[in-house]
């Protein structure tokens, strides 16, 4: 039984008897030629390893495998097989079924708690040392995690005026160990911050090509459209994925 047959509008690339069945497109990425199950299978993996489950639609955009045929017949294949659950949009590994069913919920709470934080955040951006602003981490996964002080946080990604990242960083760290920490949810965490003179990652790998890619801009679209302009290496993980954000952006 198809679980996912695909609509009339989905058509297979004219592929050869040798690619059949495997990612072929775009050349250079990591997932080339590799068995179109075995990308499904990495990327429900990755998100269990957070315990959360990763929406369908998503998973063949971030392959670059978009409307194929082959990619509804292997996630059909890897579900018959129990190893991935498949439920209203979503895949899953095999014990995450109550996340399936807890995942609508935690989009809406992510949406809220961005939605709670984008005038702060905004009149962060328009401090003179500051040329972007961001949320990335759990929150901008559309995975809101309690940590174990039970605190929710939104994590936050800046990137400074060129030469002014000390000028801003060390002074936020004083602060945040002289003042108490706040009560109120969700916390800040500055989880990253950078100088707008040199924007490469030096750090690539599967995790941090995620969090970029994952990566909501506040302020500084400008900038942000640099720094996605200077890690054009995340389209190695993600095909493509970096020209569709810096249209975006």
């Amino acid at each position: 039984m198809n679980l996912l047959s695909p609509s009339p509008s989905r058509q297979t690339p004219n592929l050869t008897e040798k690619h059949a069945g495997r990612i072929v497109n775009p050349r250079g990425s990591i997932w080339y030629d590799l068995p179109m199950a075995t990308g499904i299978a990495t990327l429900v993996a990755y998100a269990g390893v957070f315990g959360d489950v990763i929406g369908i639609e998503e998973i063949a955009a971030r392959l670059g495998v978009a409307g194929q045929d082959d990619f509804y017949a292997a996630l059909d294949e890897l579900h018959r097989q129990g190893k991935i659950i498949l439920q209203d949009g979503f895949a899953g590994l095999p014990d995450l079924g109550e996340k399936i069913q807890a995942k609508g919920p935690k989009i809406e709470l992510a949406e809220s708690l961005i939605s709670s934080q984008l005038e702060r955040l905004k009149k962060l951006g328009r401090s003179p040392l500051i040329k972007f602003v961001g949320i990335s981490g759990s929150v901008a996964a559309k995975n809101p995690t309690r940590h174990r002080n039970n605190h929710l946080d939104i994590d936050i990604f800046l990137i400074t005026r060129s030469q002014c990242l000390w000028l801003y960083a060390i002074p936020l760290k004083i602060l945040q160990h002289l003042l108490p920490k706040g009560r109120q949810e969700p916390e800040w965490c500055i989880n990253y911050i950078m100088d707008e003179s040199d924007l490469v990652v030096a750090n690539r790998n599967f995790f941090t090509a995620t969090e970029i890619m994952n990566t909501i801009p506040v302020s500084g679209f400008d900038t942000h459209r640099r720094f996605l302009r200077a890690n054009r290496w995340v389209d190695y993980y993600y095909p493509g994925v970096m020209g569709v954000l810096t249209t975006r952006s």
